[in-house]
C-alpha cells in the first residue's frame, strides 16, 4: 500500500469506528439483561432510562449476568476510540502549508489522543465494579473533546478549500457538547427519576452527535485528501 493510500485509509478510519460503535451498541441494547436504577424488573434496555455505560455492567440491575452486552460495549468503545487514533495522527499533515493551522491541528490531535483513550477506558471499566475509575475516564473523555472541536473548527473555518460541512458539523457538535458538559457537571442528580431521565437523554444526544461527527469528518476528510492528491497529480 503506497503512502497516499495509507493516509487516505487513516482519514477514513473514523467512518469504520463510528459505524461499528453504532452497530455494536444497538446489538448490546438488545442483549442487555434488564433493569433500570428505579425498576430492577424492567425487561431489556430502556433507551430513556439506561445510560450507555449500563451496557457495560458485568451484572445488570436485574441481577443477571450481562457478559454478552458488556463484551459488545467494550468492543464498541475500542473500535470507536481506536479508529480515531490514525485520524488524529494523520489530519495535521493536510495543513502543513500554514504554520498556525498546522499548530492548531497538532494541538487538537494531541488532545484527541487523550479523549480517544478516555472513551476506550470507559469500556474497560464497568461502572458496577470499578465506579471511580469509570468516572475518571468519563470526565476525561467528554471534556477533552471540546478543545479538539475548537482547534479543528478554527482551522477548518480559516481554510476555504476545506469542505464546509466539516465546519458546520463541528460547530453543531461543539454547541451540543457544551450543553452536555453543563449537564454532566451541574445538571440534575441522576439518583432521582427525573434527573436520570434528563442525564440519559442528554448523554444519548451527545454520543450520537459525536458518532455522526466522527463519521462525517472521516468521510469528507478522506474525500478531500483524495481529491487534493488527484489534482496534484
Amino acid at each position: 500500500m503506497d503512502k497516499n493510500k495509507l493516509k487516505q485509509w487513516a482519514l477514513f478510519a473514523p467512518v469504520i469506528g463510528s459505524s461499528l460503535f453504532f452497530i455494536l451498541t444497538i446489538i448490546a441494547m438488545f442483549t442487555f439483561t434488564g433493569g433500570t436504577a428505579f425498576n430492577q424488573e424492567n425487561l431489556g434496555y430502556s433507551f430513556f432510562n439506561n445510560f450507555f455505560s449500563d451496557l457495560g455492567m458485568t451484572t445488570s440491575y436485574s441481577g443477571e449476568s450481562n457478559m454478552l452486552s458488556s463484551t459488545l460495549f467494550l468492543l464498541a468503545t475500542i473500535f470507536c476510540g481506536g479508529f480515531m487514533l490514525p485520524y488524529f495522527a494523520t489530519i495535521p499533515s493536510l495543513f502543513k502549508t500554514n504554520k498556525l493551522d498546522f499548530v492548531l491541528m497538532v494541538i487538537g490531535s494531541l488532545i484527541g489522543f487523550v479523549a480517544a483513550f478516555g472513551y476506550i477506558g470507559i469500556g474497560f471499566t464497568p461502572w458496577d465494579t470499578t465506579l471511580e475509575l469509570h468516572l475518571f475516564f468519563v470526565y476525561l473523555a467528554f471534556p477533552t473533546t471540546l478543545p479538539v472541536v475548537l482547534c479543528y473548527v478554527i482551522t477548518f473555518l480559516r481554510n476555504k478549500s476545506t469542505p464546509k460541512i466539516l465546519s458546520v458539523v463541528y460547530i453543531a457538535m461543539g454547541c451540543i457538547l457544551i450543553v452536555y458538559l453543563y449537564l454532566l457537571f451541574f445538571g440534575p442528580d441522576s439518583n432521582t427519576e427525573t434527573g436520570r431521565f434528563i442525564q440519559v437523554v442528554g448523554q444519548k444526544i451527545v454520543v450520537y452527535a459525536e458518532i455522526v461527527t466522527f463519521w462525517i469528518q472521516g468521510y469528507y476528510s478522506s474525500k478531500f485528501f483524495k481529491n487534493s492528491t488527484e489534482i496534484g497529480e
